[in-house]
């Protein structure tokens, strides 16, 4: 099968440090190839992947801090409008671009959401009942009601990149993007409760740096609550 993977342009694929969405288009598309399927990839640059390489953007948006970087995007959709008999099916991991541009796309096209249902994200996708959503767990499908959810299928991992230990290590870990939907707080509350040590990796967004400075930073004390950055996989 001919396959159009579309990731998103922030980061590179795989991500060099966090990056779920890039981590988990890395996985999907290393593993069509692998069964051979003809897989194309639509990213930045800076990616790796044995798939065919569209590169639609020189560099990750993050490392070029565009003005306008959305004009990238407007970019990788007319690069896949234009090339969009080579394919069978697209699979779209840009979420809300994909439901605009899909007027102009005739293979099918699988979009998988990767982020919270905000409610102005939920009034998007409802506009595009013909387009095959997938969730990525019954929670997030169960917060956008309406919306042409078709499947919901978690994100795989490597299981050989994540071996048992038999004997837990002396911390509690928290991993993930600094978000409120993503529980930091009430992790750091159950461990301040439990007299555990909890270690944070992660990325704080632009968008939720005052979340991060009033909510979480007073509750971290670099001893038993330490907060260690970004973290790679």
């Amino acid at each position: 099968m001919r396959i159009a993977q579309i990731a998103p342009l922030w980061i590179p694929v795989p991500p060099i440090t966090y990056g779920g969405t890039e981590f988990v288009v890395s996985l999907i598309t290393e593993e069509l190839v692998k069964r051979g399927h003809d897989v194309t990839l639509f990213a930045t640059g800076d990616s790796k992947t044995s798939a065919r390489l569209v590169p639609v953007w020189p560099k990750s948006l993050w490392r070029a801090k565009l003005v306008a970087p959305h004009a990238a995007f407007s970019l990788l959709y007319h690069e896949i409008i234009s090339r969009q008999d080579e394919f069978d099916i697209i699979h779209d991991h840009c979420e809300f671009y994909s439901s605009v541009y899909s007027k102009f796309l005739k293979p099918p096209i699988i979009s998988t959401i990767h982020h919270p249902m905000y409610e102005e994200v939920i009034m998007l996708f409802k506009k595009f009942p013909e387009i095959n959503y997938v969730a990525i767990s019954k929670n997030q499908r169960k917060t956008a009601p309406g919306v042409n959810f078709v499947k919901t299928i978690y994100n795989g991992i490597p299981l050989d990149s994540y071996l048992f230990q038999e004997k837990p290590k002396d911390y509690l870990l928290w991993l993930g993007k600094i978000i409120p939907e993503k529980g930091l707080a009430e992790a750091i509350e159950v461990a301040k409760k439990t007299g555990e040590k909890l270690i944070i990796a992660g990325i704080i967004p632009k968008e939720q740096q005052d979340y991060f400075e009033y909510r979480i930073q007073p509750m971290i004390d670099n001893k038993k609550i330490q907060f260690v950055g970004a973290a790679n996989f």
